[in-house]
């Protein structure tokens, strides 16, 4: 069953088989291309659909517009029959509903351009999937109003948000590494609250 189509070696030398009908193999070229693109949409939906959830849902809780959080709820309550019914093949719908369930941690950086960069560098180490760090220099304008509201003074601060909750300003940089420090050992598989 396995091997050789039968005739291709006669008596030890390759036997050349030519093709049989180029019609059939420009149809099954055909019928492969038609189906990578029928495929492929449909294998990446839920991907897409999940990354928009998770767009909208960061950009209603840092901008406090709940027609982004409602729009990322719609997007994420649109594919949730699919999701319940095979789960492990919506991962990026799974991040996008835990991050609309339990929002990220956002840092808004307000002061002079010089000092917000060195506290945006400085916070850069601390990376965590689910932290935004926005840097905002103090005379920027134009802005909606909930980062507006997150005013800028005459020394460099820092607002550190979860959801519609924001802490009071911090304007102290090793006092908000700490702070982020913390929160990210906390964060961390294993890690306890004592």
């Amino acid at each position: 069953v396995l091997g050789p189509r039968l005739g291709k070696f006669k008596d030890g030398k390759v036997n050349p088989i030519p093709g049989h009908s180029l019609t059939s193999a420009a149809l099954g070229v055909l019928i492969l291309w038609l189906g990578w693109f029928g495929f492929n949409p449909g294998s990446t939906m839920p991907a897409g659909n999940g990354v928009a959830a998770q767009a909208l849902a960061r950009l209603g809780w840092l901008l406090g517009e709940t027609r982004y959080l409602d729009a990322a709820e719609a997007t994420l309550r649109g594919g949730f029959a699919s999701l319940a019914r095979v789960p492990q093949a919506h991962t990026a719908m799974l991040n996008a509903l835990e991050e609309y369930l339990d929002p990220v941690e956002i840092v808004v950086i307000r002061g002079a351009d010089n000092s917000v960069a060195e506290w945006s560098a400085a916070l850069a180490p601390l990376y965590a999937p689910r932290r935004m760090v926005i840097a905002i220099p103090g005379e920027t304008g134009g802005l909606p109003e909930a980062l507006a509201s997150k005013r800028a003074r005459d020394e460099t601060i820092a607002y550190v948000c979860r959801g519609p909750q924001c802490s009071e300003p911090v304007d102290d940089l090793s006092r908000l590494i700490g702070y982020l420090r913390t929160a990210l050992n906390l964060a961390s598989p294993g890690s306890s609250v004592v």
